[in-house]
């Protein structure tokens, strides 16, 4: 085996080892001495293929993000409705297929949101791009909805709405404002939800007569 064969497999290894950490006990437990022992290797090997425990982190976290976008590309309304019931449904379906994603993926999801680079570094440039793709989902439904707003303005519309889903999330999972039932919190969600969407046809449309 050549030598970047050997490296290839030991930054696999500790890739694994770190999702595993992370899935079963949170980004706080991740530390580079039981890492190491559980890719079989010295402790500053690790840095021999990462740069830094940040950078695998970051590496972990792009794949919860690919699964996201995988549950959110899946997301369906029901079928035979008109388009603009079509696409709140959509909106919808995407927001519960979200706060069940957040549920299930537990320590994952939570990872992709509590992770600071060291010293305030920026993220990488191609894993902001990988973030801004699941705005793109919000924004298939947005432009059958707003087909007059302007891209820009349809994007920010998109984080704003993408904001509102995992704050109701974040804080109904945690039970940050009370305990409610896992039923509860996708009725809110759905009420949420549609209001935003109602909301914002109505004032583009302007006042009636």
């Amino acid at each position: 085996m050549s030598t970047d064969q050997r490296r290839g497999e030991l930054r696999q290894a500790l890739l694994g080892a770190a999702e595993r950490c992370i899935a079963s006990e949170g980004i706080k437990a991740l530390k580079a001495r039981e890492l190491a022992a559980e890719a079989g290797c010295a402790t500053g090997q690790i840095y021999n293929v990462w740069s830094d425990l940040d950078s695998l982190v970051i590496a972990v976290n792009a794949r919860t993000l690919d699964s996201l976008d995988v549950i959110l590309m899946a997301a369906r309304p029901p079928a035979g409705l008109p388009p603009a019931d079509q696409a709140r449904a959509l909106l919808l379906a995407q927001a519960e297929a979200y706060l069940d994603f957040a549920r299930h993926s537990g320590h994952r999801w939570r990872a992709v949101f509590e992770h600071r680079r060291a010293g305030s570094r920026a993220l990488p440039a191609w894993y902001r791009e990988q973030q801004a793709r699941l705005f793109s989902h919000v924004d298939r439904p947005l432009r059958t909805l707003l087909p007059a707003l302007p891209p820009a303005e349809r994007a920010a519309l998109g984080r704003t709405i993408f904001s509102a889903v995992h704050g109701i999330a974040a804080l109904g999972l945690e039970e940050l404002l009370g305990r409610q039932s896992y039923q509860q919190l996708r009725q809110q969600l759905g009420l949420v939800v549609t209001a935003i969407v109602r909301g914002l046809q109505e004032a583009q449309a302007g006042p009636a007569g």
